[in-house]
């Protein structure tokens, strides 16, 4: 039974962490296609791309503090599973950045990409302390760790794969990066739905180690 659920463990850590890196790559598809949405966008300047970003970046931080501190609270009722608002709170983030891709114009996209803040804000808090119910404290750092390097290779990978599709599909190649982008992530969002848990809260502790009853 131990080891079952070692293995349910570490296949919901790579449903993780590959939701992680699909995160990153679809965040860094625009910083390598600004002229392609420039050129190819209605309505678009450097200035509105500036705003948007900015934009996504605060909705992001708010939406951290909010599932930060009143998630926890809503958790600890026991009414609200922390895996069904996490599949949520992703399924915002990898809907908004795949519609990106059928953007009309300027307007679309800075709705699209601050809608995409919302669930990307709330990656942290909430996937976080699912991996910090998953393990030991000596075990978190490392966790921890993989998860930033994910952040690196999912970035490098936006980079690179939106910035080819910008220069070798034209300058509407970055509609493809994020339709790529949406697809892969909701794969790896189907991956974690059926194969995430939501670890029992404060099991892993070491006070609690051994201990069968109910905490």
């Amino acid at each position: 039974m131990k080891e079952n659920y070692e293995e349910k463990i570490r296949k919901n850590f790579i449903s993780l962490w590959l939701l992680n890196i699909s995160l990153a790559f679809c965040f860094n598809i625009l910083p390598v296609n600004i002229d392609n949405l420039l050129y190819s966008l209605p309505g678009t300047t450097k200035l509105g791309l500036g705003v948007a970003f900015a934009a996504h970046l605060a909705v992001s931080m708010i939406s951290l503090l909010i599932f930060g501190y009143y998630g926890e609270k809503l958790f600890e009722t026991g009414k609200f599973s922390r895996k069904k608002v996490f599949i949520f709170t992703n399924f915002i983030w990898v809907l908004a950045f795949a519609s990106i891709s059928i953007s009309l114009n300027y307007n679309y996209f800075f709705l699209f990409f601050i809608i995409s803040g919302i669930g990307t804000g709330a990656f942290i808090p909430i996937g976080f302390s699912i991996i910090g119910d998953s393990y030991q404290p000596q075990n978190r750092g490392h966790k921890f760790g993989f998860m930033q390097f994910g952040v690196i290779m999912g970035s490098g990978a936006g980079i690179i794969v939106g910035g080819l599709l910008g220069s070798y599909a034209g300058t509407n190649g970055w509609r493809f990066a994020y339709g790529l982008g949406g697809i892969l992530s909701l794969f790896a969002l189907f991956n974690y739905f059926f194969r995430g848990i939501d670890p029992e809260r404060g099991r892993t502790e070491p006070e609690f180690e051994d201990y069968e009853g109910v905490i």
